[in-house]
């Protein structure tokens, strides 16, 4: 498949017809390799949003809440199921 977008890093992104996510296809991500300078300015621009995030109890508890939640239902996240699903393709 790794063909089909000549080499071209893409996600193909499957939505039901309310807009949820239901699968997502990845191809030729390990060829994406960001500039350092890249990575860093993404960085330096992420770093202050998620501090003050982390500075409030309540979003630290619901953040907590959210991750339980989704790693108590992994079939039900799309990502998950594109790697298993390839991982046995392999």
């Amino acid at each position: 498949m790794d063909e089909k977008f000549n080499r071209i890093p893409v996600s193909v992104i499957h939505l039901d017809k309310d807009g949820t996510v239901i699968d997502v296809e990845d191809y030729n991500l390990d060829k994406v390799e960001p500039a350092s300078w890249a990575l860093k300015g993404l960085a330096a621009a992420l770093l202050p949003v998620i501090r003050e995030f982390y500075t409030h109890e309540d979003n630290v508890r619901a953040f907590g809440a959210w991750l339980k939640d989704r790693e108590s239902k992994p079939q039900q996240q799309g990502k998950q199921k594109c790697a298993q699903r390839r991982k046995s393709e392999m």
